[in-house]
C-alpha cells in the first residue's frame, strides 16, 4: 500500500511538474522593444514548432496515465472516491495542456516555408 501512495504521488508531482513548464513555456519571451512579439526566425518558429509538439506528446502520455489510474481506483474504490475525482481532473488539465500545445506548434509551423524543417 505504501508504494503505490508512493508512485501516486510521483505520478501526481511528475504531472504538477509538466503542467507547470508547460504554462511557463506557451508563450516565447519577448522584449518590451518588440514591436511584433510572434515574429520569429524560420528557424526559431521550427525549432519551437518541434518542442511543442514533443510537450504535447509527452502531456497526452501523462494525461492516459491519470486516466487508466482513474479507472483503477473506480474499480477498487467505486466511482465517488475522492482520488478517482482526482485522477480525472488532472488528466482534463492535462488534454488541455496538450491541445494548446498543439496549436502553439501549428501556428510555429505555418511560419515555416514547406519543405524547411529540420
Amino acid at each position: 500500500m505504501r508504494q503505490r501512495r508512493l508512485f501516486t504521488s510521483s505520478l501526481v508531482l511528475t504531472a504538477i511538474l509538466f503542467t507547470g513548464c508547460a504554462a511557463d513555456s506557451l508563450e516565447p519571451s519577448r522584449s518590451q522593444n518588440d514591436p511584433l512579439p510572434w515574429a520569429v526566425t524560420q528557424r526559431e518558429a521550427s525549432d519551437l514548432m518541434f518542442k511543442y509538439r514533443r510537450q504535447a506528446a509527452e502531456l497526452r502520455a501523462i494525461a492516459s496515465r491519470y486516466e487508466l489510474e482513474a479507472q483503477q481506483f473506480a474499480r477498487v474504490r467505486g466511482e465517488g472516491d475522492e482520488q478517482t475525482r482526482r485522477s480525472l481532473e488532472n488528466a482534463k488539465t492535462l488534454w488541455a495542456a496538450a491541445d494548446e500545445a498543439d496549436q502553439l506548434a501549428r501556428e510555429y509551423q505555418r511560419q515555416v516555408p514547406h519543405g524547411q524543417v529540420n
